[in-house]
């Protein structure tokens, strides 16, 4: 799977034969296809993911060391359970995105932290859920219009910010219409730890440099299908 991800503080396109491609920008201008329907958690320690969940309701079956049989009694998923009174079990959301410049191109994986799902709009700075709600209250998709993803300025780490930039022509949201009942499109939206490793381990999930993101995309099992 293809994927956008955000490193040194620009947008980077990775491919499937492991090149980068770093925008050399902090924002770019998408089509969102297609959203994960529930978010993921995944809880990470002694420098392993130990346990995570797809659906957000229980662990994987390929998880080896379960931390509750449900997300929602999990210790791990108790405000103070992590650094700074956060929770040790992150959530995750996964988006499929065209760019906008070439919707006839690649359908890409954006993977969201809760800092940008969650949140109340400030001003025109909504996380996900902010966006979509403001997007449903007008009567309007994701995918009629083209989206601006923006880093958020005030933050270090990568915040990303949704802002609608332009209704679609009629041509451009037929086409993309049909890009939405693409396998790309589902997969994108799906995140699989594969079980050929005793968890998974940090060094498979940073990028140090493109010939590393084939052990990465081997390690996630990202285009896997999730029944």
């Amino acid at each position: 799977m293809r994927r956008i991800v955000v490193r040194d503080k620009v947008f980077c396109m990775l491919h499937d034969n492991g090149d980068v491609t770093s925008s050399d920008s902090t924002f770019i201008d998408a089509v969102i296809l297609n959203t994960s329907h529930h978010p993921s958690r995944m809880y990470y320690d002694e420098g392993r993911y130990q346990c995570w969940s797809i659906d957000g309701v229980k662990p994987d079956r390929e998880v080896n060391n379960k931390q509750n049989a449900t997300c929602i009694g999990c210790t791990k998923n108790i405000s103070g359970s992590g650094d700074g009174g956060s929770r040790a079990c992150r959530y995750q959301k996964q988006l499929a995105i065209l760019l906008a410049n070439n919707m006839e191109g690649n359908i890409f994986q954006l993977t969201l932290s809760s800092m940008s799902i969650f949140g109340k709009a400030v001003s025109n700075k909504m996380p996900l859920d902010a966006y979509k709600k403001y997007m449903k209250s007008h009567g309007v998709g994701l995918e009629s219009v083209v989206t601006e993803i923006r880093l958020d300025d005030d933050y270090d780490f990568p915040k990303l910010l949704f802002f609608p930039k332009r209704p679609l022509e009629e041509y451009e949201h037929n086409r993309c219409v049909k890009r939405i009942e693409e396998k790309d499109s589902s997969d994108a939206t799906k995140i699989h730890f594969v079980g050929h490793k005793d968890n998974i381990e940090e060094k498979d999930l940073i990028l140090k440099d493109s010939s590393n993101f084939s052990t990465i995309s081997q390690a996630m099992g990202m285009t896997a299908d999730i029944n």
